[in-house]
């Protein structure tokens, strides 16, 4: 919990507004994966703009993709995270729980 906990959001300076990203935010995604990977990845996956969209589009309950859209620079930045449902075993609380 220490390691992946997050800074206070009043300490989190966005620059633009986070919304879920959207097909027609695929070319400036794949551009910015790509443009990071390049530059600060010695060994990374090369996917296909197709195959980075079919990853990363939000999926309800299974992927969510933020972007940052700034009004002078369009997006600058995004953000992934899976969702995915446990079962829990010989637990009278909770039959599952969803870990993101």
């Amino acid at each position: 919990m220490k390691l992946q906990k997050l800074s206070d959001k009043k300490e989190i300076k966005l620059v633009g507004d986070p919304r879920l990203m959207q097909s027609r935010d695929i070319p400036r995604v794949y551009q910015l994966y790509k443009t990071y990977h390049e530059k600060n990845s010695k060994m990374y996956f090369k996917f296909t703009q197709d195959e980075l969209a079919h990853l990363l589009m939000p999926k309800k309950g299974l992927v969510y993709t933020y972007v940052i859209e700034n009004n002078e620079k369009g997006i600058t930045d995004f953000i992934t995270y899976f969702a995915m449902d446990c079962s829990l075993v010989e637990n009278a609380n909770h039959q599952g729980i969803t870990v993101s």
